[in-house]
């Protein structure tokens, strides 16, 4: 566990690295092309396909960071009025499940790549292999499966606490009554030996 811990370390960088790079450019390029385009009456032709590309990027690297950080949606009816086993049996069977999807996705997506490389397709203004920017798009998925891998077995390991993220960001705005617990303590599931054990 703890070796996983440690290699999801470099992944967040690696995940934070594509993610501020690629809005920087998308945001950069973008830009300059409305200038062009209304100061000197020239786009850049490349623009709108560049643009595309780093969607492609930051949407499915995302998955995995958001995965990471908590900021999926997240439906709690069930989960709060769940007993305490079966909340971590939820929380079990949420995160084998959604690890189980994302490498059947990394699996298609991996064979509809292999079939745009066997074709040789090449972007129209760039002139790149259209298979270089849909590979982050198993990629992404990849990880993703590994952010919810670990937090699979942070639950299993964690007897306590619930664990929906890795790294959760605080949410200052969110209402503390329905916010989805993260590596808090079980407070409100106290067992009847800790109420006897109270009372003595």
């Amino acid at each position: 566990m703890d070796g996983l811990v440690k290699f999801n370390g470099y992944v967040k960088k690696f995940e934070e690295l594509i993610l501020s790079y690629s809005i920087l450019l998308m945001t950069l390029i973008l830009v300059a092309n409305v200038i062009g385009r209304l100061v000197f009456s020239h786009s850049l032709k490349f623009a709108e396909e560049a643009g595309s590309m780093l969607t492609i990027i930051v949407t499915f690297i995302g998955v995995s960071y958001c995965a990471r950080v908590g900021r999926h949606i997240i439906m709690t009816v069930f989960f709060d009025i769940m007993p305490p086993k079966g909340k971590k049996l939820f929380l079990f069977i949420s995160a084998s499940f959604t690890t189980a999807c994302l490498l059947y996705l990394t699996y298609l997506s991996t064979n509809y790549i292999m079939g745009v490389y066997a074709t040789g397709r090449v972007t129209p203004a760039l002139g790149l292999p259209m298979w270089i920017p849909y590979l982050f798009v198993p990629l992404g998925f990849l990880m993703g499966a590994f952010q919810y891998l670990i937090i699979l077995l942070m639950n299993i390991r964690d007897k306590t606490s619930y664990h929906t993220c890795i790294d959760p960001i605080p949410d200052e705005t969110a209402d503390p009554d329905i916010l989805m617990l993260d590596r808090q303590p079980v407070a409100d599931e106290v067992t009847e030996a800790d109420q006897k054990g109270a009372k003595e």
